[in-house]
């Protein structure tokens, strides 16, 4: 593989993790609503969601043979630490 492309490799493979976060984050929304945001039940529907994140299977970086679950999870956290994804729900979710 050239070294060049192994950027954009994990350009889409963050992408791919803010996705697979987003739908489990999506999923859990269907138990609260927008009067929920910043109360105890959304906060426990973030938790439960990003458990579920946590607990699912790793998606497989191309290319690399056995990604390890710690790669995914640090790549979610990177967006946060970045404000490109959030766990907390915001009433722009329920738009």
């Amino acid at each position: 593989m050239k070294p060049d492309v192994m950027p954009e490799i994990i350009d889409q493979y963050s992408i791919d993790v803010i996705e697979k976060a987003s739908g489990f984050k999506s999923q859990s929304s269907y138990e609260i609503e927008s009067e929920d945001v910043d109360t105890n039940i959304s906060r426990k529907a973030s938790r439960v969601a990003y458990f579920n994140f946590c607990n699912s299977a790793t998606i497989d970086i191309p290319e690399v043979s056995d990604t390890k679950s710690y790669f995914m999870k640090g790549k979610v956290h990177e967006a946060i630490n970045e404000d490109k994804y959030t766990w907390k729900y915001k009433v722009e979710d329920f738009e």
